[in-house]
């Protein structure tokens, strides 16, 4: 996704454009795009500059010319969407337009799980640098991305922090071992609380990760998070409960509040070369903050499908839809105020 908002920020990144010309697969084959490339090595083009000139049937055959047509009439969407909205509905717009969630939605594989959770961080993120960089720009946005992804390179002699997924870490070990996001919902996985098999294997994962620290195991959670600009309630992971107490030692911190509510509750300006305000849309966030009831994870009770967990929660506190899974009857999409839930 950084390869699409990079193409759209500069036409003439012909590295980027090469990565995103058939991710996802649209019938731009490697043979058409190295036949642009020729031409584009004969003439001294970009490999944007290629692109249009083989959408006129010159240099690829008429099929690939349609479909190199259909995408750049994509990306000159996606510009257009650049200049005249927010940041985050361009990135949002990105995310929908390219296909590029639903191609990961579609292969539903662990791999492709972790990088939809990845793209809703990288929301988070651009959405954090519109609070604290007022007059910032995606480009100042990508730099600084760029700027993190080489530093990842720094020797490891010189003492530096690995960011790794738990099943990259199979394997290694450390000194110390941070572990995020040990929340029900996220570890275990929402979408893992629906069979035994997918919930052992979230468990299995967990050891992994633990088992990883030679001397000391920190972990971390949070009672809010944010994701797409909603925020949601959490519990605490049930893998920490067969953990004795006396090797836990807990600390709590401080909520930060948002950015805008500290300095007189003004959405935050982003982007906007004159210093006109762009609202943001708050979503469902506020209604979130609101309650901290059936929050994803926590168990529940029915008086009719007995004990079940909720694995998604949608909508606002007027009109809150919980997903809950029982063991008896599966998934159950239920209205919170109507279905007579009693928190255990």
């Amino acid at each position: 996704v950084l390869a699409y908002l990079k193409v759209i920020l500069n036409p003439a990144d012909s590295v980027s454009l090469k990565r995103i010309v058939n991710v996802p697969p649209r019938g731009i084959g490697k043979s058409s795009v190295d036949k642009v490339e020729a031409w584009c090595a004969e003439t001294g083009s970009t490999l944007a500059q290629g692109l249009r000139e083989a959408t006129h049937g010159t240099l690829v055959g008429s099929g690939p010319a349609k479909k190199i047509e259909q995408f750049l009439t994509l990306l000159d969407h996606l510009a257009t969407r650049h200049r005249d909205g927010s940041a985050l509905d361009f990135l949002q717009e990105t995310l929908d337009r390219s296909g590029y969630v639903a191609m990961l939605e579609k292969e539903n594989s662990v791999e492709a799980r972790g990088r939809v959770e990845n793209l809703s961080e990288l929301y988070n993120a651009v959405e954090e640098f519109v609070e604290t960089q007022r007059r910032g720009t995606l480009m100042d946005f990508l730099d600084s991305a760029t700027l993190a992804s080489d530093q990842d390179q720094i020797d490891d002699s010189r003492g530096v922090l690995h960011l790794m997924t738990l099943h990259t870490c199979k394997g290694l070990e450390f000194d110390a071992v941070v572990i995020l996001g040990l929340e029900n919902g996220l570890l275990p996985h929402a979408s893992s609380m629906s069979t035994n098999a997918e919930y052992e294997e979230e468990r299995r994962l967990c050891y992994v990760g633990f088992t990883r620290a030679r001397k000391k195991l920190m972990v971390t959670n949070t009672r809010r998070r944010r994701m797409y600009g909603n925020t949601f309630t959490y519990q605490p992971s049930d893998f920490l409960l067969p953990v004795p107490p006396e090797l836990l030692k807990k600390e709590m911190s401080e909520p930060r509040m948002p950015m805008h509510d500290r300095y007189g509750g003004q959405t935050p300006s982003w982007g906007n070369a004159t210093g006109e305000p762009q609202a943001l849309k708050p979503g469902k966030s506020e209604a979130a903050k609101a309650s901290g009831e059936f929050a994803v994870g926590s168990r529940v009770l029915h008086p009719k499908f007995g004990q079940g967990v909720v694995v998604l929660r949608e909508g606002g506190e007027d009109d809150l839809r919980v997903t809950v899974f029982f063991k008896s009857a599966g998934k159950k999409k239920l209205a919170a105020r109507q279905a007579k839930l009693i928190m255990l």
